[in-house]
C-alpha cells in the first residue's frame, strides 16, 4: 500500500487550508499566534492519519516506524539530487568543450529560456482539483 496524505484543503482532501493565513486571507501572516495555530493543525491533521492507519486492518502495527521511512525517502531524495546535479554539471562541461561561438551561446539561451517560460506558463494556468 502506497499512502500520500494530504492536508486540509489540499488535493482532493476537503475543508479549508486556512493554515497560518492573515485574518482577513490577504496571504501569510507573520504572527506567532496564528503561526503556532497552523502548526497545531498540521500536527493534528498528521495525528488524524496516522491513528487512521493504526486501525486499519491491513497495516501491520509492529511494521517499520513513520521516523526511519521518512529518513529512507529523504536519503532517496538526496541520493536522486546529487545525481541530477552530477548530469547537470557534467552537460555544462560538455557543452563548454565544445566552445560554441558567442552568436550559439545566445541563441541556446533565449532556447533555454523559452523552455523556461513555458514550463512557467504551465505552472501559471494549472488548476487545482
Amino acid at each position: 500500500m502506497v499512502l500520500f496524505p494530504q492536508r486540509r484543503g489540499r488535493g482532493k482532501s476537503g475543508g479549508a487550508y486556512g493554515v497560518g493565513l492573515a485574518p482577513d486571507g490577504s496571504g501569510y501572516s507573520c504572527d506567532v499566534d496564528i503561526a503556532i495555530a497552523g502548526f497545531e493543525r498540521a500536527v493534528e491533521d498528521s495525528d488524524a492519519v496516522v491513528n487512521h492507519l493504526r486501525n486499519r486492518s491491513d497495516v501491520d502495527p509492529n511494521g517499520s516506524s513513520f521516523t526511519a521511512q521518512l529518513i529512507v525517502l529523504g536519503l532517496i531524495y538526496i541520493v536522486i539530487e546529487f545525481f541530477a546535479a552530477i548530469v547537470w554539471a557534467v552537460s555544462g562541461a560538455a557543452i563548454r568543450s565544445l566552445r560554441p561561438s558567442a552568436r550559439k551561446l545566445i541563441l541556446m539561451n533565449k532556447i533555454i529560456g523559452a523552455l523556461m517560460l513555458g514550463a512557467a506558463a504551465m505552472l501559471a494556468t494549472t488548476k487545482r482539483a
